[in-house]
């Protein structure tokens, strides 16, 4: 184990950090150039240049990473939380609740989206730590203090053991931080040597490795040195020490190995960063990932198509006129331009002569090629909701169960990757709580707690919760298939209306054509129906009363009307349905 006490050891592991992002020069200029790729020559002069002005008339890059990229994180996942004790259901329901309002708060959609973009050109890791200003995490960029956060590390910005065959195995991981200058001033957790470290750097647009940092692609070149700035900002290296459970903070480019900061590590066994890959290596950190396999297939498409459309627009267009057919050239050429109409008493004597054009053996080699991109990136046309590619309906189910696989594993990779995510803050809520969290809960019958989840109700239980994903909250669910679900369900339940009855229960026919009007975006809906007391049925209930009963009811119907909430408009909807030809089934003994 290191001494952090020890300049040796300190200078030791310093040398050790900068070798290891020089080593990684090659792996952030591959991914450099698969982003210039991604995002073509239009995006910016210096992505023209770096291209050398060849356009990418078929980008599959931006194609495969925006298809699979939408099928991945169309929402952001939801966690359920149980408790492993029975006593602790209504615990676990608030701490749900308290977790997924953390999680939207901080805008853990975006950072999650951010993190599987990331994925698909290189390791893609995240950060997740307290925002704890007394620790040294400063509580800006909308970070919320005595919050646990999430940040994206960029590629560039990461370091770990370059030596590691595997990502438990390192010894060392940690990313480059931006501290603006007022921060680092007013820091009482730096000496005033280590202040002049940081200040005595500046923010360069090259990496140690000497490529450049990807924040260019949108900014062109740029020689600066960090004078562009509004507020200065300064590169600082937080590395975490797994062994040793201690966080050590370096000032950019010091070469003395002497750090400006060092304080324990306050967090999970498995540490601060998590990571997330789609296709491993064997005994290798760093994964193969999608532009691995499409860089070489983009080339190839795009200079057989940029052969091909060169082709075609130098193709030569010739007429050939006999010397004694002068007029009949001169109205042939003003016709091709639209002018006149031709006029030629020999049209014997005057022949086209075109060049070939388009060589058809190079277009049918860049469809070929294309489809071969297609079928081994999983069917991607199908995947992108694009046309039938087989001749009948059942072989398109076959290719989209098969590029569904593939899909699926991502997925499960990305299920998994948000359940750390969650754990991590689920363990900060437990172990660190510093402040109280306000949460709405249902609590049925209409109603809303507001009870904050307090910091000692949940201190120290992390061990006594189960934590998993919830399966529907990240698929794609449009208010169409909303609407269909809870038509599908409502059938179901007019069905049971029998039983319902028995139970003392009704189907709620308002709830209903308020749902409906809700997913379809017509809310005048529910001013289509009145109840029999002349009431809008969109008129609202105050909390903890009663729907107004009807002007006349018998022994019977009171019965059934106090247990159903909101039956009196039901009935009467119900009803007035039954009478339409059986629009929906009449459950018996409705009080009629």
């Amino acid at each position: 184990m290191l001494d952090i006490s020890s300049k040796d050891d300190m200078k030791s592991l310093s040398k050790h950090v900068w070798k290891s992002h020089e080593n990684m020069s090659d792996r952030r200029q591959a991914r450099t150039q698969a982003l210039e790729e991604y995002v073509g020559p239009h995006y910016s002069k210096r992505v023209a240049k770096e291209l050398d002005e060849q356009h990418r008339p078929l980008n599959i890059v931006e194609l495969g990473v925006n298809v699979l990229h939408g099928l991945l994180i169309p929402y952001l996942p939801r966690v359920l939380i149980s408790g492993k004790d029975d006593q602790l259901v209504a615990t676990a329901r608030r701490l749900t609740d308290a977790t997924n309002k953390i999680a939207e708060g901080m805008g853990l959609e975006s950072t999650l989206s951010m993190a599987i973009l990331d994925a698909f050109f290189s390791l893609s890791v995240v950060r997740i730590y307290l925002c704890d200003p007394k620790e040294g995490e400063y509580a800006t960029f909308g970070h919320m203090k005595y919050r646990p956060y999430v940040d994206c590390i960029q590629f560039e910005d990461l370091v770990f053991d370059w030596n590691a065959r595997h990502w438990d195995e390192k010894r060392y991981v940690g990313h480059r931080d931006r501290m603006p200058k007022s921060e680092v001033e007013e820091s009482k957790l730096f000496s005033q040597e280590g202040k002049d470290k940081i200040l005595d750097t500046k923010s360069d647009d090259h990496n140690r490795g000497g490529d450049i940092r990807t924040h260019v692609l949108s900014q062109g070149y740029s020689d600066r040195q960090g004078d562009d700035d509004l507020e200065p900002f300064y590169d600082v290296w937080r590395i975490y020490l797994p062994n040793e459970r201690q966080i050590v903070t370096f000032a950019d480019q010091d070469e003395s190995g002497e750090p400006v900061m060092s304080r324990p590590y306050k967090g999970p066994a498995w540490g601060p960063y998590l990571k997330l890959s789609f296709q491993d290596v064997p005994h290798q950190v760093i994964p193969l990932t999608p532009k691995d396999v499409w860089m070489s297939q983009q080339f190839a498409l795009n200079e057989l198509f940029n052969k091909v459309i060169g082709q075609e627009v130098n193709r030569l267009d010739a007429w050939i006129f006999p010397r004694d057919a002068k007029t009949e050239a001169t109205n042939l050429l003003g016709a091709a331009k639209g002018r006149i109409a031709i006029k030629c008493d020999r049209p014997d004597a005057i022949k086209n002569l075109r060049s070939p054009g388009m060589d058809q053996s190079s277009f049918g080699l860049m469809m070929q090629l294309f489809n071969i991109w297609q079928t081994n990136s999983g069917n991607i046309n199908l995947l992108g909701g694009g046309s039938a590619t087989s001749e009948t309906a059942t072989q398109d189910q076959m290719l989209m169960a098969n590029a569904s696989r593939r899909v699926t594993k991502m997925q499960n990779q990305v299920t998994n990757f948000s359940r750390e995510i969650y754990e991590t803050l689920v363990w900060y809520l437990t172990y660190v709580p510093r402040v109280d969290i306000p949460i709405s809960s249902d609590i049925g019958d209409g109603m809303t707690s507001h009870v904050p989840l307090k910091a000692e109700e949940i201190h120290g239980t992390f061990n006594k919760w189960n934590l998993e994903i919830d399966p529907y909250s990240g698929q794609d669910m449009t208010p169409a298939k909303r609407l269909a679900a809870i038509e599908q369900s409502f059938q179901i339940i007019m069905q049971l209306a029998p039983i319902l009855q028995q139970q003392g229960q009704a189907p709620d026919m308002v709830a209903y054509l308020k749902l409906k009007a809700q997913y379809m975006g017509a809310p005048e809906i529910t001013r289509l129906v009145r109840s029999i007391g002349g009431e809008l049925m969109n008129q609202e209930t105050p909390v903890g009363q009663m729907p107004a009963k009807m002007a006349t009811s018998t022994r019977r119907y009171e019965r059934v009307s106090k247990s159903a909430g909101g039956g009196d408009q039901s009935r009467a909807i119900l009803q007035a349905l039954g009478q339409q030809g059986g629009a929906a089934p009449k459950p018996a003994n409705m009080g009629t």
